[in-house]
């Protein structure tokens, strides 16, 4: 049961910060510096972009949690029995 949860608690480590690395490169426009502009539509896209990144991982969080109450509450079943 330890290997299951330390596995799971890796992997939500990495997928963690694999979303932190897409929120933050979803910030900065794909184009040379010296073209880089701003516009309004690009501001728009990029907050679209960024509200469904957090979504991913909030849902991420949310299923993580489950599992792992899930795992904790078969535990601590099959021990008391």
């Amino acid at each position: 049961m330890t290997t299951i949860i330390a596995f799971n608690f890796l992997a939500f480590v990495y997928i963690a910060t694999a979303y932190v690395v897409i929120y933050r490169a979803s910030s900065r426009p794909c184009v040379r510096k010296s073209v880089r502009r701003r516009t309004k539509q690009w501001r728009q896209d990029n907050r679209t972009m960024q509200k469904k990144i957090l979504c991913l991982g909030e849902r991420h969080v949310l299923v993580s949690l489950l599992f792992v109450m899930i795992v904790v509450l078969a535990y601590v079943k099959l021990y008391i029995s």
